[in-house]
């Protein structure tokens, strides 16, 4: 469990870093919409597509995939935690 709060803290601060960042990048992100594949060459325009990216492991870590979902529709009691989160019936 440790990892795992490790890992969406430092998801957070990357999202975070991102949303202070982007201001300054709408430039790149026009020019990147227009051109496709420019994110391959320029540094700013692959900066402001990330926000794809961001989005889609944002929706992994709340479970908002089909995958995620189907699991916890199946499971919808047996979580797979260790300590004081075991279900206990």
């Amino acid at each position: 469990m440790p990892a795992i709060l490790s890992f969406m803290d430092l998801y957070f601060q990357l999202m975070l870093k991102w949303y202070e960042l982007i201001p300054s990048y709408i430039t790149a992100w026009r020019e990147a919409i227009i051109t496709p594949n420019l994110f391959n060459v320029d540094l700013s325009a692959a900066i402001s597509l990330c926000c794809y990216e961001i989005s889609s492991i944002n929706g992994k870590l709340f479970g908002l995939e089909k995958r995620a979902k189907n699991f916890f529709v199946k499971y919808k009691t047996d979580y797979i935690f260790e300590g004081p989160f075991i279900n206990q019936n």
